[in-house]
């Protein structure tokens, strides 16, 4: 597009409010190594207390920097994922 900057194009996700906007934001994957085998030692209701545990000490971490956590809740079986910033 002539007139733009490169990232500053409108690709459909800005249309109806005149230009994108670049922001900064920060993306928290996490991914518990050696999941399977834990699951499988500890059992379906243990791993499902060392699960939401996990899931609140993140979401917990991420909301003391004003982060969110995805509508879903970010939760992705022993993964995760948080958003900070861009809002």
């Amino acid at each position: 597009m002539s007139g733009t900057s490169p990232g500053q194009e409108n690709d459909g996700a800005a249309q109806g409010t005149g230009a994108a906007q670049r922001r900064q934001v920060t993306v928290l994957f996490a991914d518990m190594v050696g999941f399977t085998p834990l699951a499988e030692r500890l059992g379906e209701e243990k791993t499902y207390l060392v699960m939401q545990r996990l899931h609140r000490e993140l979401s917990e971490a991420v909301h003391a920097h004003n982060g969110t956590v995805q509508a879903d809740d970010g939760r992705r079986g022993d993964g995760g994922l948080r958003r900070a910033g861009g809002d």
